[in-house]
């Protein structure tokens, strides 16, 4: 099955709104995270929480944007720039 990348970067116009949709953001990764293979978030040099990279295993890109445009960070409005690409390990892997 193929991975996608969504890669997330955050509007900094929009933090009240990430950490209002936080607590239902944790609970639609704990209830929809079977495809996770891994995420994380991305920072700054300044050392803030730009954004995030999550990876996921499904069957099609559709499938991957779907994942993503039902993120509740997303529903809200958190997102300055999302995309979803297909990613090709090069090299090492994913246990």
């Amino acid at each position: 099955m193929p991975l996608f990348a969504i890669l997330s970067h955050y509007d900094p116009a929009a933090a009240d709104r990430r950490a209002s949709a936080r607590p239902a953001h944790r609970d639609y990764v704990r209830d929809h995270g079977q495809p996770i293979r891994i995420a994380g978030q991305l920072v700054d040099a300044g050392g803030a929480v730009a954004g995030a990279i999550v990876v996921l295993e499904v069957d099609s890109r559709d499938a991957a944007v779907a994942w993503a445009e039902n993120d509740p960070y997303a529903l809200a409005g958190s997102f300055g720039a999302l995309q979803v690409l297909e990613w090709q390990i090069g090299m090492g892997g994913l246990a």
